[in-house]
């Protein structure tokens, strides 16, 4: 009579999938005597009470389909059972959704913690490497200053001229600037920029004015944010054309390998330290 295991007949989602909560009903499909919903007296006493006779269906439409016996008829009712069990059949031995789901968030997350602490052992500088002086900036920590970013799919252009307009290089040399929880900041280019003393802090376009009574000039770091999930491998010996680290990426996000940008001030050559994005302001257009 009952099918253990089994989602509801009606294959409606009912409850959070998320959950295991058992809200389950075994409902007969042709009623166990005369006057029920859908009695059929051709079958025997015994098919009555047997599995097949039987569906497992969730409150609610155990409810609808002793309900409304016009829309609810025996055969609606064996072709969801039918639909049902292949359906159950075709799921033996198969992890289900959530779990398929979770195991691959689970590798993905191992591979990215596996890269980041590869990459912090094989970048940054042991503390014997140190000089006995305080660093001034974040890339003091790295034993290379720049690293050549290629395009894993794109790695017979390396070296070609190319001209492919609306699309990023497949390849380019970056300074390193700093790593981030998630992956790799590199520098992208040094801007004008501006700040003022409540820390707002602007971008200038080229040739745009501002307020000299409300803003000091400073030049920003635009960076680029690599994450850890894009760095497929590297190879730190370099080539004979670049003897510097070479890093393979996946350019996952909009054809680019940055996640997102962040941005850093300069003070001057002594120091770098990063700007919040809640600061970051527009300046009014003067007239």
């Amino acid at each position: 009579m009952l099918e253990f295991g089994l989602p509801c007949g009606n294959q409606r989602p009912s409850v959070d999938s998320r959950k295991i909560i058992n809200v389950g009903v075994a409902a007969h499909i042709s009623a166990a005597a005369p006057g029920g919903p859908r009695y059929n007296a051709l079958i025997s006493r015994g098919e009555r009470q047997g599995i097949r006779n039987g569906i497992w269906l969730c409150q609610i439409c155990a409810k609808l389909v002793d309900t409304d016996l016009a829309k609810y008829t025996l055969e609606c009712l064996m072709t969801w059972k039918v639909g049902t069990e292949a359906k159950a059949s075709a799921g033996i031995g198969k992890p289900k959704p959530r779990e398929f789901s979770l195991r691959k968030i689970e590798e993905r997350v191992k591979r990215d913690l596996k890269m980041r602490n590869q990459m912090r052992a094989d970048f940054l500088k042991t503390s014997n490497e140190h000089s006995s002086q305080p660093l001034k900036h974040p890339y003091d920590r790295f034993r290379y200053s720049e690293v050549i970013i290629h395009d894993l799919e794109r790695t017979e252009d390396y070296l070609k001229a190319e001209d492919y307009p609306g699309v990023i290089s497949s390849w380019f040399k970056h300074e390193l600037f700093d790593f981030y929880n998630d992956g790799l900041l590199v520098i992208l280019r040094v801007s004008r920029g501006i700040v003022n003393e409540r820390a707002g802090w602007a971008v200038l376009k080229h040739g745009e004015r501002f307020d000299e009574s409300t803003f000091a000039e400073t030049h920003i770091l635009e960076l680029g944010n690599i994450p850890f999930r894009n760095i497929r491998h590297y190879e730190l010996r370099g080539d004979n054309h670049y003897n510097m680290p070479h890093v393979y990426c996946a350019f996952a996000d909009a054809g680019t390998p940055y996640e997102g940008y962040s941005f850093a001030m300069a003070m001057g050559g002594s120091y770098e330290y990063l700007l919040k994005p809640e600061n970051q302001i527009t300046l009014a257009a003067k007239a």
